[in-house]
């Protein structure tokens, strides 16, 4: 048999990597072919906590901003609280996969998961990740009324210290456990079933003495000076709160590998996400459009008087910090585990 010369294989080589990059071209995802699809349809966001706080506050304020950017007639937000936002979560990971329907829930859902958290019927790592508007601390506060004043009279273990969360599996209920592990405050005392705003009328009557949460939305309680900042969850501190140190300047030995799942987190901000499944055209579309409101100077107007931080990241890079925070080690999500058994009220 004849063998061919190099220079035709040269040549078919060329050829086929053309059409395999034209194939490749084809197989895109088109973000206008998506948008089609929105047209004249209803959108709804599900926000997995009662009105009030920083998710609902979010959710309503891209609603009023997307149909600029996409060509859906309605936008309903549905406030779907409960189970510290499993109830929420669930939701949307059932919904339809036709991009219609998207939602926001507590970051927090990472650690349930991973500790098994009865009720949890999704995967974190199969949801159709829209991106994060914020990107922000997460700072740990107490009223001003708290016989606490710093972060060393919590440490010191002398009196029992009252914490606000939302529920089991929520993010302000993991960050406070996970806290207590890493810190050793066996006088911390969980309380359950403060959602949205709650939990600020909880410290200003006294009935709590702390509760931990982005910065955005505690800093109108700071602000006012119904709260001090005793603690800012993440690398470095913050300048405007020169008392309060960073969790990682505090870390006890042996406890690294627990904060790190915890700092891991703290990019994470309010997410939106839509079902697994979403058609990747229409997910590209929402993931443009998401994008196209966050950078709205009407937007960014509206969100800075509202108080909230806008300082986004992409679908495809909260995809990547989720589905690496899902890749824990074994004994990091066997600490998470017995920290998530550990009795609340």
């Amino acid at each position: 048999m004849k063998r061919l010369p190099p220079r035709m294989f040269r040549t078919a080589g060329v050829f086929l990597g053309v059409l395999l990059g034209l194939s490749s071209v084809r197989a895109a995802p088109s973000p206008e072919a998506g948008a089609d699809f929105f047209r004249g349809k209803t959108l709804t966001i599900v926000v997995a906590t009662k009105p009030g706080g920083g998710y609902d506050t979010y959710a309503r304020l891209v609603a009023r901003y997307i149909r600029k950017y996409l060509p859906v007639s309605t936008v309903v937000v549905r406030n779907v609280p409960g189970a510290g936002h499993i109830i929420g979560a669930n939701e949307v990971y059932a919904a339809r996969p036709d991009g219609l329907t998207i939602g926001t829930f507590n970051k927090g859902l990472i650690v349930a998961q991973l500790a098994g958290v009865g009720g949890v019927t999704f995967d974190m790592a199969k949801f159709s990740w829209i991106g994060v508007p914020d990107s922000e601390p997460r700072v740990w506060i107490v009223s001003k009324q708290s016989p606490f004043k710093s972060l060393r009279d919590v440490t010191a273990g002398t009196r029992t210290f009252t914490e606000a969360a939302n529920g089991l599996g929520s993010e302000d209920y993991v960050d406070a456990m996970l806290l207590k592990s890493i810190l050793d405050l066996r006088t911390l005392k969980v309380v359950t079933g403060y959602q949205g705003s709650d939990a600020d009328l909880a410290m200003m009557r006294g009935e709590v003495d702390g509760q931990i949460g982005s910065l955005s939305s505690v800093d109108p309680l700071v602000r006012n000076e119904g709260a001090r900042v005793i603690l800012v969850i993440g690398k470095t501190p913050l300048p405007q709160f020169p008392d309060a140190p960073a969790l990682s300047q505090v870390i006890p030995p042996g406890k690294m590998p627990l904060a790190t799942l915890m700092l891991s987190q703290a990019l994470l901000g309010h997410p939106f996400a839509g079902p697994p499944g979403v058609p990747p055209e229409r997910l590209e579309a929402l993931r443009q459009a998401f994008d196209r409101v966050l950078r709205d100077p009407e937007f960014r107007a509206a969100a800075q008087k509202a108080q909230l931080i806008i300082n986004p990241l992409d679908g495809a890079t909260t995809a990547r910090l989720v589905d690496e925070a899902l890749r824990a080690p074994r004994d990091v999500v066997d600490l998470v585990k017995s920290i998530m058994t550990a009795p609340a009220k």
